[in-house]
């Protein structure tokens, strides 16, 4: 899912090689190694051979600012890779560092000019030492249909040549087969052209892997000859999960008189009820309010707005919107399938008031607990995952330590310097320690996001920080009265914190 935090390979990835090499003569051997490896994994040679630059990069930046001596350097090298992406993991027990310190000079930036992948994650894991992470996706497959891929037809999908479908023309529903996801990517084409902002929906071969191993359950509209019409996916971190996020809506452009969006919901949520499931999350375009209101009329609720979340780059196939090239914006939304456990959550006290009537309108039990002085960990521990697709990261507090605030500024000057456009920074409101650190972040910048029920035994709050990205009220749709009230807070806090 995109705000997963862990800094890993995906469960299904496994291992293509190990080295253990030292110094820089080590390094270069290594990269030689890890082109090798990305050959034989079939990445066409001129991406492996970006990717051997990539390796050789991240080995003498670690080198560099882990150890005082090259020759005391002593680095594992792993590729990994699933159906969907290569992973090139560095780990050492050097000094802690953040690649991501000095500007337009910091090994991340230079990793992002090579081109060469997708994300680059890092973590420090305490006595384990430091691990670095790139991830490349594969090539995308050309999910056009013949006569586009031949030069035949406009290479764009093109609404005006896409007149709407009767609406009494019957749709099936039903639970999508791994052996469609072929025809599912053509789907997302004829809606996007190659816009969509999750790249792995042209990657056939991958769509078909998450199916099957469960993290992801697709509901699908078909017309009378088999072809697949509407998508609506349920995500899941793990095929057990009781809370999962609804993702990858897509409707045929030519079927959108069809409220085919709020029928494929609907499936997905009786079945999600009947199987034991306590909800489901989305996140709704907020560049206009048909999303939003399909997902009111199913019973789901505003939880919160993130400004500038998607990309300027992605176009919605025969929706009007004005072009004004900046980011837009979502709105975040909770569907209960199930009665959810009761929670005690700490939220800080300017939010208090507002997370009351949010709860309430979600009907979701929770107790407003009162922090305590408990002593603090010395060290607080940050997960963080970095998009590029979005340009964006997530910092996923794990454990709020006394050094809380100089680590929070650290990373995020590392990341603004690194001109990532959006920050997140997202804190468990059960632990009674989140409560304290509101106002440090509110001086840092970060603002009011949203809240994620239920995610990871419990609920999440989530900040956000905007760097010099442009949000305008203009641009955001609201689709009812509470959707007003907290969009209204949130620009408050933005305007609060940014003054």
């Amino acid at each position: 899912m995109g705000t997963t935090s862990e800094t890993s390979a995906s469960s299904a990835a496994s291992e293509a090689m190990r080295l253990e090499v030292t110094g820089t003569a080590g390094a270069a051997i290594a990269a030689a190694a890890v082109e090798a490896a990305a050959r034989a994994l079939n990445l066409p040679d001129a991406e492996a051979a970006r990717l051997r630059a990539a390796t050789d990069e991240l080995c003498n930046a670690t080198i560099a600012r882990g150890f005082d001596r090259p020759a005391d350097a002593r680095l594992t090298v792993t590729v990994l890779s699933d159906a969907d992406e290569i992973f090139l993991r560095v780990d050492d027990q050097g000094f802690p560092r953040d690649l991501g310190e000095g500007g337009d000079d910091s090994p991340i930036m230079r990793l992002r000019a090579l081109g060469a992948v997708d994300e680059v994650r890092q973590r420090q894991r305490g006595r384990a030492g430091h691990r670095t992470e790139l991830v490349k996706r594969r090539p995308r497959v050309d999910v056009r249909d013949p006569r586009r891929a031949a030069g035949e037809a406009d290479p764009e999908p093109d609404a005006d040549a896409t007149p709407q479908v009767d609406p009494d023309t019957p749709i099936r529903v039903r639970f999508m087969d791994p052996g469609e996801a072929m025809a599912f990517s053509q789907c997302v084409y004829r809606c996007y052209g190659y816009s969509y902002d999750a790249d792995f929906v042209y990657q056939p071969d991958t769509v078909e892997a998450m199916l099957r191993e469960g993290t992801m359950r697709s509901v699908i509209g078909c017309t009378p000859t088999g072809e697949i019409v509407g998508h609506l996916a349920l995500m899941l971190d793990g095929a057990g999960d009781r809370v999962g996020e609804a993702g990858q809506a897509v409707v045929d452009p030519r079927y959108r008189s069809h409220h085919l969006f709020t029928t494929l919901k609907r499936y997905l949520a009786d079945w999600a009820s009947g199987t034991g499931m306590l909800g489901i999350f989305s996140e709704a375009t907020a560049a206009h309010p048909y999303s939003q209101k399909a997902n009111l009329a199913l019973g789901a609720h505003e939880t919160g707005f993130l400004l500038g979340y998607i990309p300027a780059e992605v176009s919605y196939t025969a929706i009007k919107e004005d072009e004004r090239g900046r980011r837009q914006s979502v709105a975040l939304f909770y569907l209960a399938t199930n009665a959810a456990p009761g929670r005690v959550v700490y939220p800080p006290p300017v939010y208090r008031g507002l997370l009351e009537r949010m709860y309430a309108t979600n009907g979701l039990t929770r107790t407003f607990g009162e922090a305590g002085d408990a002593a603090q960990p010395a060290e607080t521990r940050i997960d963080e995952r970095l998009r590029t697709d979005h340009n964006q990261a997530v910092l996923s507090v794990q454990i709020i330590g006394a050094d809380f605030a100089d680590v929070v500024h650290t990373r995020l000057r590392s990341l603004c310097l690194n001109r990532v456009d959006i920050v997140y920074l997202d804190v468990r409101l059960g632990d009674p320690a989140g409560a304290a650190v509101g106002a440090v972040l509110n001086e840092l910048g970060f603002f009011f996001g949203g809240v994620f029920p239920e995610r990871n035994d419990g609920d999440v709050l989530r900040y956000q920080y905007l760097n010099n990205v442009e949000a305008d009220p203009s641009d955001v749709s609201v689709a009812s009265d509470f959707g007003r009230e907290l969009l209204d807070f949130i620009w408050h806090r933005k305007d609060a914190v940014t003054r």
